[in-house]
């Protein structure tokens, strides 16, 4: 049987964002310009008004620019690993609740996708947490 490394549990949350990284970014970079097919393709209604979905994906892009310091270190960058993981959750509220809301359509696939993307990075940084608290010098 194999010990536990600490190492894997950083591992495995580390890839956790950069998985989510881009797959958020490859919907939300291509939706500042074209929200109306990128709405589509999420399995969303097409916007009425293509500016405030555009600004909603700009802004997604935006906040997935926090990912990238968690990717060197996320105990040292940590303010950033929370913002990151409660932003998935901020995106699954706005495409499950808000965004269907005006026109009375189904929820859109990706919500779902960010809704499993918050929780898989909250237990994974959980358990980075919970190793870093039993060996400190992961923390660097």
């Amino acid at each position: 049987m194999s010990k536990h490394d600490p190492l894997d549990s950083f591992v495995w949350f580390r890839w956790s964002v950069a998985i989510g990284w881009f797959l958020t970014v490859a919907y939300a970079a291509p939706g500042i310009l074209h929200p109306t097919s990128v709405a589509e393709f999420l399995g969303a209604q097409p916007p009425y008004e293509t500016v405030w979905p555009a600004f909603g994906f700009l802004l997604t892009f935006l906040a997935m620019l926090f990912a990238w310091p968690v990717l060197v270190n996320p105990l040292r960058y940590e303010f950033n690993a929370i913002v990151g993981i409660i932003s998935r959750f901020a995106f699954f509220i706005y495409w499950f609740w808000v965004y269907p809301q005006p026109i009375g359509e189904a929820t859109p696939w990706v919500a779902w996708l960010e809704l499993a993307m918050g929780i898989v990075q909250t237990l994974l940084y959980t358990f980075a947490r919970r190793d870093a608290v039993t060996n400190p010098s992961l923390i660097r």
